[in-house]
């Protein structure tokens, strides 16, 4: 760990040195203007250390980072980094994976603000009337809430982080190749009282995209495109349905430009607003955003993660969103800014975001 960190700020020291010896850091580090929808800034007008960020580009591109594919930094509502790294451009349509699920909180969220849902604490089974008999019935199936689904506190047994995703017996396997996604996760047994337990689970994610579409009478995309896409001026987008099933997979698969990922970030840093327009309620945000799981290092709300950060002298929460092969959204309130990976480590995540935005992002940025 100290031999990390050590490499990581000798890293950091010689590539500051070699770009301090060039040209004005500012010029490399001004964004490519590929999007209207942001106004652009440099990092040094918005008080981000430029020096920093050339460094960071430098050991991206020499490969210390991992295989980071785009990065972009928005700060006080301006774009003022945006890099790609070959064979990414600035029109690449990124697969996000799991940030998908925090698209889907959102949704949820928005069924709530225009009274669609009731809130989280109805009964799940309660919510799948079209299912005569669910398998493996007990008392704690029948206590799950909406509220244990988005926390992934189901109390279902499911290994889906505990197995890679490349072996068989990972049960996102059968969950994909199921023609009937939705009963599938419900027919699962139980291995603790709802609310009791966390345990990763793209199968209670995609349980909210079949309530989004019984009571919207849409599917996911077409609710999505109107109360989330079409708002943020997302047009440009894939998302294709599960070829076993045909059904939305609301927790991944989602495609994107990394510019349009950022905007889910700036929409909760806003506090729910864009341009203008109320999308999400504040008091949405403030919800899922809770640590209803926490860990040594962070913890989980509604469909984010929430990561420990020290910034100016103090531990802050920071939410991410996050998805399979290292993409990320992450916004900071107390930086009033938003930062989105893409990437491409999906053999060994290796968790070099964590490293980003603590040596070069949040020192840059205080």
């Amino acid at each position: 760990m100290f031999l990390k960190i050590g490499k990581i700020f000798l890293a950091i020291l010689l590539s500051v040195f070699i770009n301090g010896c060039n040209k004005s850091p500012t010029d490399s580090n001004r964004p490519i203007v590929t999007n209207s929808d942001w106004e652009t800034s440099s990092p040094s007008a918005e008080d981000v250390n430029p020096e920093l960020l050339n460094s960071l580009t430098q050991n991206i591109r020499n490969g210390n980072l991992g295989e980071i594919s785009s990065l972009i930094i928005i700060r006080n509502n301006k774009l003022i980094y945006e890099q790609y790294f070959s064979p990414m451009t600035a029109d690449s349509l990124h697969a996000i994976y799991s940030v998908t699920k925090s698209f889907t909180s959102t949704m949820i969220g928005r069924m709530i603000d225009d009274g669609i849902l009731a809130g989280v604490n109805l009964n799940l089974l309660g919510l799948f009337p079209q299912y005569e008999s669910i398998l493996n019935m007990s008392l704690y199936k029948e206590a799950i809430t909406l509220e244990h689904v988005l926390q992934m506190r189901a109390g279902f047994e499911w290994n889906e982080l505990s197995v890679p995703y490349s072996h068989r017996t990972n049960i996102f396997s059968d969950l994909y190749a199921s023609s009937d996604p939705y009963k599938f996760t419900l027919d699962q047994p139980m291995e603790a009282d709802p609310g009791s337990v966390f345990r990763y689970n793209t199968g209670c994610t995609m349980l909210l995209g079949s309530i989004i579409s019984r009571l919207t009478g849409m599917n996911a995309e077409q609710y999505a495109f109107i109360t989330i896409f079409e708002p943020l001026n997302i047009t440009q987008y894939q998302w294709n349905p599960w070829p076993a099933s045909g059904e939305i997979p609301v927790g991944s698969t989602l495609r994107m430009k990394p510019t349009d990922m950022a905007k889910l970030g700036q929409l909760y840093l806003n506090g729910g607003t864009w341009n203008g327009e109320r999308i999400i309620s504040q008091n949405w945000i403030d919800q899922s955003t809770q640590k209803y799981s926490s860990f040594s290092w962070g913890g989980y709300g509604y469909q984010w993660w929430l990561l420990n950060f020290r910034i100016n002298g103090r531990q802050v929460t920071v939410p991410r969103a996050t998805g399979y092969g290292d993409q990320f959204v992450y916004y900071i309130n107390e930086l009033n800014m938003v930062v989105a990976f893409t990437s491409e480590n999906y053999d060994n995540s290796t968790n070099s975001d964590i490293d980003i935005m603590e040596f070069y992002i949040i020192p840059a940025a205080e």
